[in-house]
């Protein structure tokens, strides 16, 4: 519980300050002013201010906020401020600053998905054994290395997907396998064995 809860405020937290650099990023470069840029909420703990912005670490560690000059509509602004003001920017320069938060919001997950597939890669699709761990229910039912599950109860497997699904789905009971090695077709009988891990998030499964 402790572990999962400490994933979501750092994926929560990362999320929403992706998303808060967005607005900032694109305020900053349509000449907006920024009165404060907060990484988390709450009252400041620390920071240092650069030009007119207050870099700050806030004390709740959820995400963040930007604050910006004359983002507030009804607010009284003195006169050097208006040509920094997000109000009196032009419709489409706003637009563009709200939407910049969804926008980098977006391309965190390409980076992180573009990231993830660069270093684990994904599984080859051909449903051909390119691993059978020792003592494991694969090789004590007699699996080999390079024999292509070709069918799983009579139902054809095109790909390691359709082997995942039947394993997962078979709670334990035993499975028919067709197998084909150097040409020549066979079956095999396995039962899967349950075991629990913990994803990403901590969570058992």
């Amino acid at each position: 519980m402790g572990i999962s809860l400490i994933s979501l405020v750092v994926v929560l937290g990362v999320l929403i300050f992706v998303h808060e650099a967005g607005h900032f990023l694109v305020a900053r470069f349509f000449g907006v002013g920024v009165e404060k840029f907060s990484l988390g909420f709450g009252p400041r703990i620390f920071g240092k201010t650069v030009g007119r912005t207050d870099y700050r670490i806030s004390a709740i560690p959820l995400g963040g906020f930007v604050k910006m000059v004359g983002e507030d509509p009804d607010s009284d602004l003195p006169p050097e401020d208006l040509p920094v003001s997000f109000t009196h920017k032009n419709v489409y320069k706003r637009m563009a600053i709200v939407a910049a938060g969804p926008v980098f919001n977006l391309l965190l997950a390409v980076f992180i998905f573009l990231v993830f597939f660069a270093i684990v890669g994904v599984d080859d699709i051909r449903s051909v054994v390119k691993n059978v761990a020792k003592e494991s229910p694969a090789a004590r039912a007699g699996f080999q290395l390079e024999d292509r599950i070709v069918a799983i109860n009579s139902r054809d497997t095109e790909s390691w997907y359709d082997i995942k699904k039947a394993v997962t789905n078979s709670a334990g009971a035993s499975l028919l396998f067709t197998v084909e090695r150097d040409g020549e077709l066979f079956d095999i009988k396995a039962a899967p064995v349950l075991e629990t891990t913990r994803d990403i998030l901590g969570d058992e499964v």
